[in-house]
């Protein structure tokens, strides 16, 4: 890891981020720098200072890991979101509802903002993933996955069916592993309360009690930058309802295979020119054979977001 990385991580624990997150952003940084590297983008697009500690500074303010006037945090509007049909998305701070946005320079994970209440399937998640879990995990549960799906639920009012309720960690499942350059991973854990969790390294995690009604496929991260060229070709991944054998993403007009297995998908930008807003829709195969299509709405230039709560 080279000096300007380690220079930020040690930034990072000065501020207080703990050590878990100081060195994901690591890992991030210097993943991003190499990638960076090697498609030719100048390290100052992706970098957008040369000041180790400024820019550590403000990798922690944009995910709300340190505030210029520290305050308790409340979790209770992040619960309010999920009640409202929002997908929360933790780790990357992203709200997912199926619409990519963003906008002025930026890096990293993105917010993507809603265009009102969704509607869900009666089916609990955990049912209509129920293959997921009748069998065993492609691999183990890495501790640090597992601390932060358990903290998903943290805060969540007693008494209220609609959010989750206590993470089964021993019951979850990894379902990809080795996704892009950065071998991302997708991981699903059953709740007490029959819905999912899920952790996505590097781009997101969140919890849902049912898929969109309509839609046996969600998006459940995924980060891109604006402009596309200042940073690595956009990624999106996420998780299917049993009977999915297949996701595509349509790319300006063209559909483009996902990788898919065991309930998740994902897909990444053949190049960092096409820009975030160029995915419109899912295309999801079915066991039937039939085809279902989810649209990606895009509204304009992107709105880069800080984590919810």
């Amino acid at each position: 890891m080279n000096t300007f990385v380690e220079e930020c991580r040690q930034e990072w624990r000065r501020l207080g981020v703990p050590d878990l997150l100081a060195d994901e952003m690591a890992e991030d940084l210097a993943a991003d720098l190499a990638e960076a590297q090697s498609e030719g983008v100048p390290a100052s697009e992706i970098l957008g200072q040369s000041d180790p500690r400024g820019l550590a500074a403000a990798w922690a303010s944009e995910r709300g890991l340190v505030t210029d006037h520290p305050r308790k945090r409340s979790r209770r509007r992040t619960w309010f979101l999920l009640t409202a049909g929002l997908l929360i998305i933790a780790a990357a701070g992203i709200a997912i509802p199926l619409a990519l946005t963003s906008s002025g320079p930026s890096h990293g994970p993105t917010a993507f903002s809603p265009s009102g209440p969704l509607p869900f399937e009666h089916t609990p998640a955990l049912v209509a993933m129920h293959t997921v879990f009748a069998h065993p995990s492609a691999g183990p549960i890495p501790p640090s996955v597992a601390r932060l799906a358990v903290s998903l639920t943290e805060g969540a009012p007693a008494g209220m069916s609609d959010l989750p309720q206590g993470v089964l960690v021993d019951q979850g499942r990894l379902l990809l592993s080795d996704l892009g350059p950065k071998r991302k991973a997708i991981y699903a854990f059953p709740t007490r309360n029959n819905q999912v969790c899920w952790v996505i390294t590097h781009d997101g995690a969140g919890c849902m009690k049912a898929f969109i009604l309509g839609q046996p496929a969600a998006v459940g991260g995924g980060s891109f930058y604006y402009p596309p060229e200042s940073g690595p070709p956009t990624e999106l991944s996420g998780v299917t309802e049993d009977g999915v054998t297949g996701v595509s993403v349509v790319l300006n007009g063209k559909p483009q295979k996902a990788v898919f297995g065991h309930n998740a998908w994902y897909y990444r930008f053949p190049n960092n020119h096409i820009p975030g807003a160029a995915a419109t829709q899912l295309l999801v195969t079915l066991s039937s054979g039939a085809t279902t299509t989810i649209p990606l709405p895009n509204e304009g230039p992107p709105s880069i977001g800080r984590p919810p709560g």
